[in-house]
């Protein structure tokens, strides 16, 4: 089923965020897959919130909506979610903390109360909106291969 599959991970993620693209481009080409709950996945290094962490995932965010947006959506949105995580990341930087997603159970981020962190989070922050308009035309290359391998298997889910 794999080999079917348009690409497995996209390499332009990194890290965060590439799974739920493979999912999301699973689940429209009606592979089927199961939740294991017992299962459990542990990485060799933990992961911390950091100003990295915070670029990666802000950029990732929006390089997933700008990639999947009108191609690939459900009733679960992920394409608001996807908005709605930028723009708290964005709160997060102008207000110089996490301001506690409960659901996302995200530790309290501890800044000082100078300005540098906070310009330094709008900088990583617009950064990551840069790092996308870099690369609109790697992103438009592939949301038309994504449109072009969906309508090939009549598979354009709105």
């Amino acid at each position: 089923s794999l080999e079917k599959l348009d690409e497995l991970f996209d390499s332009n993620y990194f890290i965060y965020g590439e799974d739920s693209d493979f999912f999301l481009r699973c689940k429209a080409s009606n592979f089927k897959f199961k939740y294991l709950p017992d299962c459990v996945f542990t990485h060799k290094i933990k992961s911390e919130f950091s100003e990295r962490t915070y670029y990666l995932r802000t950029r990732n965010v929006i390089y997933f909506s700008l990639k999947l947006r009108g191609i690939i959506s459900y009733k679960e949105s992920f394409l608001k979610y996807a908005i709605l995580f930028t723009l708290y990341n964005f709160l997060t930087a102008v207000l110089n903390r996490d301001i506690q997603l409960r659901p996302l159970k995200i530790k309290k981020i501890k800044y000082s109360k100078n300005l540098f962190p906070r310009i330094r989070l709008l900088y990583l922050f617009f950064s990551s909106i840069l790092w996308n308009i870099k690369m609109l035309s790697v992103i438009t290359e592939k949301r038309k291969h994504l449109k072009n391998y969906y309508q090939l298997n009549q598979r354009v889910y709105k």
